[in-house]
């Protein structure tokens, strides 16, 4: 081999191994930055992908031990909804499942709650998938929620610094309504952080229901403090229509 080739060959080589380490120290830099990977025993919001429903906006999130998803249908009929939550470790293992059924009305807004499992201690929380399906709900029994209105007021009592909530509602459509669902989200920063609901047995056409309950305070540095939000969403998620 000529004097030249060999020359050639050589700088070809320096020239690859001073890319390859321009690479890795790169790499090393970007690492540097990122810092350790994170692992997690509890699960967090941002863990959770949600393959939705066409017409169906939600919106889902870890509230102490539960998932809650809050479905809002653009649809027009009402449908009869499963949600499957499927829990996997950070090494794309499922761990459990659990699956939760309801019937949303027409323009109107569904919550469903998942238990979160508990994590072994050779584990570390991965993502929560869940998987929505609906069909038309069949029957022509469902209250036109749409035309349930709700008002609320709100107030921190002083001695215990929960959020007191106190709702009216009332039936606008020209039928009477029983078994009546209502809802409310509590919302900070495009997430939920609290929920609850309450039961009205039955309500006249054009009637009124009311009901009063708590937000209860949390601890922070040895203080109770009242619970933050942007907005209380309250709704009836399911009336059935009076004979």
């Amino acid at each position: 081999m000529s004097y030249e080739k060999k020359k050639k060959i050589y700088i070809i080589v320096i020239v690859l191994l001073s890319i390859l380490l321009v690479v890795v120290s790169l790499l090393f830099i970007l690492e540097k930055i990122r810092g350790p990977e994170i692992k997690y025993k509890n699960y967090q919001s941002d863990m959770i992908q949600v393959k939705g429903i066409d017409d169906v906006e939600t919106m889902a999130s870890v509230v102490d031990d539960t998932v809650v998803l809050l479905l809002s249908s653009d649809l027009d009929n009402a449908s009869e909804v499963t949600a499957v939550s499927i829990f996997n470790n950070d090494q794309g293992e499922q761990i459990a499942s659990d699956e939760q059924n309801g019937v949303i009305s027409g323009k109107g807004k569904l919550l469903l709650i998942f238990n979160i499992p508990n994590i072994s201690e050779d584990d570390y929380a991965g993502t929560i998938d869940i998987q929505l399906s609906a069909e038309d709900a069949g029957y022509d029994g469902i209250a036109d929620t749409s035309k349930i209105t709700i008002e609320e007021t709100h107030e921190i009592d002083e001695e215990t610094n929960n959020v007191v909530v106190s709702a009216v509602g009332t039936n606008g459509n020209d039928y009477g309504i029983f078994g009546v669902i209502t809802d409310i989200v509590a919302i900070k920063d495009g997430k939920i952080v609290d929920y609850n609901s309450f039961y009205t047995d039955s309500v006249a056409p054009g009637g009124t229901f009311d009901s009063t309950f708590q937000f209860a305070a949390s601890v922070s540095s040895g203080q109770l403090v009242p619970l933050e939000f942007d907005e209380l969403d309250i709704f009836v998620s399911y009336a059935d229509m009076a004979e």
